[in-house]
């Protein structure tokens, strides 16, 4: 068999550079600079994107569909998007701390192939650097996602991580069980969280219909329901701290919450909004829907995935968590709450 990748290679790059029919527009950093590209390509090449750009849900202007990813450098989405046309990539002549940040959004983007190299690249020709910086690394990867143990254990091992999330970090996590145990004066550091955190379901691994939520989440006790809105960004959710189940009832609590981290899950801008009528805190429905806070606050319904799916309106609890009345969701995971 004959084998042509080289100017295979060559002439995806030309595409990328030059083409008439680009469909997707993504903008990126906090100026969103505007990269163009084509959909089948991106969905072939990434697990996130083939989610993020699902037909189900793509926003379009123009015709053309229209995604963010703020909290990804131009510089780097640049260098990832040459290598998902291309299949190449030099890193000797980039800068080591955009390398670390190429790290973590290869990582963001499932391109596991990507994160294999640059990860044995650093551990291989930047070890002295690595060291020299142990600080700028360990803020950058602390930053993305929560971890334990040292920089360098991260490099060494994906995901390693002291809970399973890729959703919320070590001080969402501090932060929700300040919210839980009502405390008013010295915060808890994710040191000393009395809880443990342990994820029952994740959207874009096990899916997004109501009756997977249901088959994974029924009957497990308190939990925190987090999803990503599509297009904002936004981080919101809830806490019950009875139980899911199916049927046509409520449940009564005053320990209900909803939550948002608006601006792409910064923990600065972190909003609690508690339950005002302890008798409608949590809608118990049939299994066509999911999590239900309050009688419309934040419910969630069919596939979460799917075009308005989701839908958030003032009613049982204090404030709204977001102002989209009607959304769908890029991901979504739910955590058991377990007293430690």
């Amino acid at each position: 068999m004959s084998e042509f990748y080289k100017n295979l290679s060559i002439d995806f790059s030309a595409l990328l550079d030059h083409s008439d029919d680009y469909n997707v527009v993504i903008r990126v950093g906090e100026e969103e600079k505007a990269f163009q590209a084509h959909s089948v390509i991106l969905r072939a090449r990434s697990p996130y994107f083939k989610t993020a750009l699902s037909s189900d849900w793509a926003r379009k202007e123009g015709g053309s569909i229209v995604f963010t990813k703020p909290n990804v450098t131009p510089t780097v989405f640049e260098i990832i998007l040459r290598y998902m046309y291309s299949g190449d990539i030099d890193l000797n002549s980039k800068d080591t701390s955009d390398i670390l940040d190429l790290l973590i959004a290869s990582d963001e983007l499932l391109l596991q192939e990507l994160f294999n190299h640059v990860q044995a690249y650093l551990l291989t020709y930047k070890k002295e650097w690595i060291k020299k910086n142990v600080v700028k690394v360990h803020r950058t990867i602390n930053s993305h996602e929560g971890y334990s143990g040292k920089p360098q254990n991260r490099l060494s091992k994906p995901r390693l991580i002291s809970f399973d999330s890729t959703l919320i970090k070590q001080e969402h996590v501090a932060r929700l069980c300040d919210w839980i145990d009502r405390k008013d004066g010295k915060a808890y550091t994710f040191e000393n969280i009395p809880y443990k955190f342990r994820l029952l379901i994740r959207g874009t691994k096990d899916g997004f219909e109501s009756e997977t939520f249901h088959e994974k989440c029924d009957h497990k006790g308190p939990t925190i329901v987090v999803m990503q809105i599509a297009y904002s960004g936004e981080l919101v959710g809830g806490y019950n701290p009875i139980e899911w189940s199916t049927g046509d009832s409520r449940i009564t609590t005053q320990n209900s919450f909803l939550f948002s981290f608006p601006k792409q899950g910064n923990i600065a801008d972190a909003k609690i909004s508690r339950v005002n009528r302890a008798g409608y805190a949590i809608r118990v429905k049939d299994k066509t829907h999911g999590p239900c806070f309050g009688d419309k606050d934040l419910w969630m319904k069919h596939n979460f995935n799917a075009y308005d799916s989701c839908s958030s309106d003032k009613d049982d609890y204090q404030d709204r968590v977001t102002n989209l009345s009607k959304f769908w969701v890029i991901e979504y995971e739910v955590f058991q709450v377990i007293k430690k």
